[in-house]
């Protein structure tokens, strides 16, 4: 079948290669790196020859975002180390048939639905795929969703990095026929909202949901403030600042965040609840 020549032949190899060097950066040995990735040490040892730009080049070739190749990667080396077995290959899985079914479908758009359909399947993965299409399909959302597209972020137990949240790898985004969902959701799949959480969770570990919206100070407006703690953040001068004022806000245990963005950052309104429910409570309200 054409999806699982493509992982053996084009994905696999690369992901192997990017993986090994992401585990050797941690401290691994080539022994230790062969287990994890059931391979010989000599084909670890060949593997790391070659400059990680090698096997992420070789996925690029197919219109394949580097970004989501190394990030993806990255959560797939801390899952390993974790030792998070089961989660592990459940996301290398889902990540690999996604990165085949993209190859596949340039050139056979008609296999686009066949090829993401896989038997591995996360729970919470389901769950989260559940409350999205709840969430996608509520009348008027494209009105409140900014320019630069909305993520969906879930940590469904207390997470201690960004590869026990589950986000899209891509956005939700308004189209002239509607909203559409781009990507596929894995554990790690989205950076900036789930690094958000995270650092939510730190100091509110009942934060288990995050979503953001477009910033409209008519929007909060209609929040009950005595019963939502809303903080309101921004301009920043860089990324930088952006984070280092996040981490500083989650202390008060905000439930809404509105803010302004800065350089390189989008005017955004974030919002974490304990649930998916709370979360179409307040979509909910301000629609």
């Amino acid at each position: 079948m054409i999806i699982e020549d493509i992982a053996t032949e084009i994905v696999l190899p690369n992901i192997r290669g990017i993986l090994a060097h992401e585990l050797r950066t941690r401290g691994l040995s080539q022994h230790r790196i062969a287990k994890i990735l059931n391979i010989t040490q000599p084909l670890v040892h060949k593997l790391l020859a070659k400059p990680v730009e090698h096997y992420v080049g070789n996925l690029e070739k197919y219109s394949i975002d580097r970004e989501i190749i190394l990030h993806q990667c990255r959560i797939l080396a801390d899952l390993a180390v974790s030792e998070n077995f089961a989660r592990f290959v459940i996301t290398s899985h889902g990540f690999t048939s996604y990165i085949s079914a993209i190859i596949a479908c340039k050139e056979f758009e008609k296999l686009r639905e066949e090829c993401v359909k896989g038997l591995l399947k996360d729970p919470y993965i389901e769950v989260y795929k559940t409350a999205l299409s709840k969430i996608v399909s509520m009348p008027g959302l494209a009105k409140i969703l900014p320019e630069v597209g909305s993520n969906l972020v879930y940590a469904p137990e207390p997470p201690n990095s960004e590869a026990d949240i589950i986000g899209l790898t891509g956005r939700i985004v308004k189209t002239l026929t509607g909203i559409v969902v781009t990507g596929e959701p894995f554990y790690g799949g989205s950076r900036h909202l789930a690094r958000l959480l995270l650092i939510i969770t730190l100091h509110n570990p009942s934060k288990k949901v995050g979503f953001n919206l477009k910033y409209d100070h008519s929007l909060v407006s209609r929040l009950d403030h005595k019963t939502y703690h809303i903080v309101h953040t921004g301009p920043h001068i860089d990324l930088n600042g952006f984070w280092k004022t996040m981490e500083e806000v989650a202390a008060k245990k905000p439930d809404v965040i509105v803010d302004k963005g800065g350089t390189g950052l989008e005017p955004v309104t974030y919002v974490f609840t304990k649930d998916f429910y709370q979360l179409e409570s307040i979509l909910e309200l301000l629609l």
